[in-house]
């Protein structure tokens, strides 16, 4: 008996100083990795940052859509990639926030927004002393991939810059490609960026501006986002972020005289490198002109739109390519120079951001119909704490346009989201932001896909 309470005491004794300190092991660790599983998935969204003058303020715009309110993390960095400074925000529930970047970052440099959310959207709005806005979505770049711009610009821009910046500090050799419009590799230029920095680059000084095309830019090792700046004139500065290639492309609010010759110019490229055929429709009042043209492998077209359709306004270009092709719509009138791009992915939940920095600014939203038959689409307006102020529901024919002041909805609120549902994917949306002053466009806001 008493050696069978020995060996009992023994088995006791062994899993209490094995066993169980096992077990306690392998449960703590189960706990630290869903700990850091947790921390470790962040959703990155960026910017290169670029002031070309004092007579600048820029506002970075992140609007919540979970409904939640998350936290984001900001940090400014230099164009070195030197951290300057850094901010944390929680965001109101279906609200947002606006940052002065001037008060964080006073030169050209990186900015990077860090959250647990993938249901946030941010914002980067320049206004310029002539009038100007530029107005750029931060991009999220989770897998390296291979970006294209269209390096065409009028004779009147004095300057066409890439602005290439690393989101994530991996410090990746940056390959620029540059094509003459006959589909011609002209230049190979590599360039490493250091991590958190950014990369200006200024395009003619590759090839001559006049022959310039295609522009492919690939990070060989490493995640980056870019954006193409144009300064056209005194009065003009123009920005986007690089083209989505896709086989159909739609391009609204074009103009075309044939009393304007060479004032109302689209420019296609191919990125496939097949040399795609291309059905091309200019689609207005008037009716629809239609025409057929053949795209030089890696190359680029250039159309006067004035040869082929007259006495339009706010007319629609519709593109159905053979292969992936990037495309952009010029148009220089007594304003200046404008530079529409073309729209390639859609989605039935839209966002547009207002943002009224003085009462001399008007956000005019403009919404087109460019399926076949009519929709209905619902207009959705939050003030910038999250508060729904009203919704409305709006009957589009196929291929009207729509356009409304929204100001109004936001009351004395200058900053406010409008979230636009719609039935199926057929649904342009975008503000155009005018001067009350002398009903001039100072920029336009393109709507962004949300989930």
């Amino acid at each position: 008996m008493e050696k069978w309470n020995y060996i009992t005491m023994k088995l006791w004794k062994y899993k209490a100083e094995v066993l169980l300190p096992h077990r306690l092991i392998v449960l703590l660790l189960f706990l630290v990795s869903l700990f850091f599983t947790d921390i470790a998935y962040c959703y990155t969204l960026s910017i290169g940052h670029f002031s070309p003058s004092s007579n600048t303020f820029t506002s970075l715009v992140i609007t919540d859509l979970s409904g939640l309110g998350p936290s984001v993390d900001i940090s400014f960095h230099e164009d070195s990639g030197r951290l300057v400074s850094t901010s944390s925000k929680l965001l109101p529930p279906n609200g947002k926030i606006r940052l002065p970047v001037e008060t964080y970052l006073r030169k050209a440099g990186n900015i990077i927004v860090n959250s647990h959310s993938e249901d946030i959207v941010g914002e980067y709005w320049q206004f310029y002393e002539n009038g100007s806005v530029i107005v750029i979505p931060l991009q999220s770049s989770t897998e390296e991939k291979q970006h294209f711009v269209n390096g065409f610009r009028f004779h009147t821009c004095s300057s066409g810059l890439l602005v290439i910046s690393d989101p994530y500090g991996s410090g990746p050799t940056v390959q620029m490609e540059f094509y003459d419009r006959a589909g011609n590799l002209v230049n190979t230029v590599s360039n490493k960026l250091r991590p958190y920095g950014v990369l200006i680059s200024e395009l003619s000084n590759y090839i001559h501006w006049h022959d310039l095309g295609k522009v492919s830019v690939k990070s060989l090792r490493g995640s980056i986002v870019l954006h193409c700046r144009y300064l056209c004139g005194n009065n003009n500065i123009s920005a986007f972020p690089a083209r989505f290639p896709a086989h159909e492309l739609l391009i609204s609010d074009f103009s075309a005289f044939k009393t304007a010759k060479g004032r109302s110019i689209l420019v296609i490229t191919d990125i496939s490198g097949r040399g795609p055929n291309n059905r091309i429709q200019f689609i207005s009042k008037q009716g629809i002109s239609k025409l057929n043209k053949l795209l030089p492998p890696n190359g680029s077209i250039i159309i006067d739109i004035s040869d082929y359709v007259d006495n339009v306004e706010k007319g629609v270009i519709q593109i159905n390519s053979s292969a992936e092709v990037v495309a952009d719509y010029w148009e220089r009138n007594q304003q200046g120079v404008l530079n529409n791009r073309a729209i390639g992915n859609f989605g039935n939940n839209l966002l547009i951001s207002c943002f009224s920095p003085s009462k001399n600014v008007q956000n005019l939203l403009s919404l087109l119909n460019f399926g076949q038959v009519s929709v209905k689409v619902e207009l959705q307006f939050y003030n910038d704490e999250g508060k729904k102020l009203g919704s409305k529901g709006i009957v589009l024919k196929p291929y009207k346009h729509y356009e409304e002041p929204i100001d109004r909805y936001f009351g004395n609120m200058n900053l406010g989201t409008v979230i636009i549902k719609c039935p199926n994917n057929n649904v342009l949306a975008s503000s155009k932001i005018l001067s009350l002053e002398d009903n001039r466009l100072m920029g336009k806001v393109y709507a962004q896909m949300v989930r």
